[in-house]
């Protein structure tokens, strides 16, 4: 790492594997079976693709926890339905306003 800071003031990946020596090279390969180099090659491309597919996982947490909110609410308005001294129109109301809470909260991330 050193001589590739020295000599392109970068230590990526790329750079430093450049100096990498053949010794280095043969006794990574006896202790895990894989050339450096491959390594480095699945490493990097692992960590493109990781990337890309967080985004996609992310979203999905989010619309699962949209589903369950919203089966929750949906829950507590029937229970609360149920109640013969229940009036409608709060009924209405407070299912409403829980709604736009969820619907705000999973509209940021759509």
């Amino acid at each position: 790492m050193e001589k590739a800071y020295s000599t392109y003031k970068s230590t990526i990946l790329p750079i430093t594997i450049r100096f990498v020596t053949d010794e280095q090279d043969i006794a990574f390969k006896e202790k895990l079976g894989i050339d450096l180099k491959e390594y480095v090659t699945r490493l990097m491309t692992s960590a493109v693709s990781t990337s890309s597919r967080r985004q996609d996982r992310a979203k999905a947490v989010i619309e699962q926890w949209a589903r369950l909110s919203l089966a929750e609410e949906a829950e507590n308005i029937a229970n609360a339905a149920r109640d013969p001294l229940a009036k409608a129109g709060t009924l209405i109301s407070t299912a409403f306003q829980s709604f736009d809470q969820i619907m705000q909260q999973w509209g940021r991330h759509d």
